[in-house]
């Protein structure tokens, strides 16, 4: 991006703030194919990699000073067999927030990560 243009802002990564630092890198290396790198910093291991095309950084909670039991934002994720990924997610310590939804766009669930977050799956349709 050049400055002052009048270009829209980028995501260039996230930091997901993890109670359960060990479930949460199993299932985003199994779920999503992340490949961490631990990194030692402020006294503790870090976990950084690329995450849908984003840097993905896995934090301690604690070094976050987060005390939000659940995340406060959820992504949308467009897959193309949502089947597959539900049978991924719990195999790897998900759940489902609920049913499996059909609509005029395709089909969707909520799904919750180790760490209780939410984000919604979808297969949209042809």
């Amino acid at each position: 991006m050049q400055k002052g243009t009048n270009s829209i802002p980028e995501i260039q990564g996230l930091t997901i703030a993890v109670r359960n630092m060990k479930a949460m890198v199993n299932f985003y290396q199994k779920v999503f194919n992340t490949e961490f790198q631990e990194r030692r910093q402020y006294g503790t291991s870090l976990y950084s990699g690329t995450w849908l095309g984003i840097s993905l950084v896995l934090c301690p909670a604690e070094v976050a000073n987060n005390t939000a039991s659940q995340n406060r934002h959820q992504f949308d994720i467009r897959v193309p067999n949502l089947e597959v990924l539900v049978n991924k997610v719990i195999a790897c310590g998900g759940e489902r927030m609920g049913k499996m939804q059909q609509d005029d766009s395709g089909k969707h669930i909520g799904l919750y990560d180790p760490d209780g977050n939410s984000m919604v799956f979808i297969e949209m349709d042809e």
